[in-house]
C-alpha cells in the first residue's frame, strides 16, 4: 500500500491511476490523516 499526500496526488494523478490499475493500493492522506 501507498500513502501520498494531496500535493503528491495532484502532482502524479495519471502515475497512480496507472499504479491503481495494476492492483496497487493507494491512500490519499491530508495531514497523514487518510481522506480516500
Amino acid at each position: 500500500m501507498i500513502q501520498v499526500n494531496m500535493h503528491e496526488a495532484k502532482t502524479n494523478l495519471s502515475k497512480l491511476i496507472e499504479q491503481l490499475s495494476q492492483g496497487e493500493e493507494i491512500v490519499i492522506a491530508r495531514g497523514n490523516k487518510p481522506v480516500a
